[in-house]
């Protein structure tokens, strides 16, 4: 009789054994699958949803030159346009708050740079009295000299404007500029404007 119990709860035993194990098989198969659909699930949602960085914030670059005078050019990265404001021969950082402007990236240079920069785009070409010259970088400055008010730097500001539509103008640019001059511009603050600015430069306007 007592032989008979042992083998009858040792059958019990074995069958509570293997029910556990089987629910544990199941139980981890199931968690093994519904990990793999929420992993393909996530795939398809990255597919499907691609990351686009934001567009550059909208910036007004000051130029002030040795020489005296310079510009106001405000990057419109909302609008794609490039606004540019002239500004009077006797000036300092303050003419930017005359004209709207308190929070500015300022860059103190000479004519050297814009000499440099028309180089590294190849040449700008002006219309002077009904003719078109193909001016280099060495010839601008004399050139803007000679204007005495702001028609001839409106016209050679226009021409370059021009020439970056066409030709665009790269981060080695913006670097150039950076490297070359007294500026509060750090290259992370241009992130993204070498695939902008060719674009925003067709739509250049030139306010005085």
């Amino acid at each position: 009789m007592k032989g008979k119990s042992s083998a009858k709860w040792r059958q019990i035993g074995a069958f509570t054994l293997t029910a556990v194990l089987c629910g544990l098989a199941f139980f981890l198969t199931s968690l093994g699958v519904l990990w793999q659909e929420g992993s393909t699930q996530t795939e398809k949602n990255q597919v499907s949803e691609p990351y686009f960085p934001p567009p550059p914030q909208n910036t007004p670059v000051m130029f002030l030159w040795e020489e005296g005078g310079g510009e106001i050019v405000y990057l419109d990265f909302e609008q794609c346009e490039i606004v540019v404001t002239i500004l009077p021969e006797n000036c300092d950082e303050n003419a930017a708050l005359v004209y709207g402007y308190r929070d500015f990236e300022a860059v103190k240079a000479n004519y050297l740079l814009i000499v440099s920069l028309v180089d590294r785009l190849g040449g700008i070409e002006v219309i002077k009295n009904g003719e078109a010259l193909r001016l280099t970088g060495a010839q601008i400055a004399s050139f803007v000299g000679q204007g005495e008010d702001f028609a001839t730097k409106r016209e050679v500001i226009s021409a370059i404007f021009e020439k970056i539509a066409i030709s665009g103008f790269s981060n080695n640019d913006f670097m150039f500029i950076i490297n070359n001059s007294n500026t509060t511009l750090s290259f992370p603050d241009c992130y993204g404007w070498d695939e902008k600015i060719a674009e925003m430069a067709k739509n250049t306007k030139i306010i005085n």
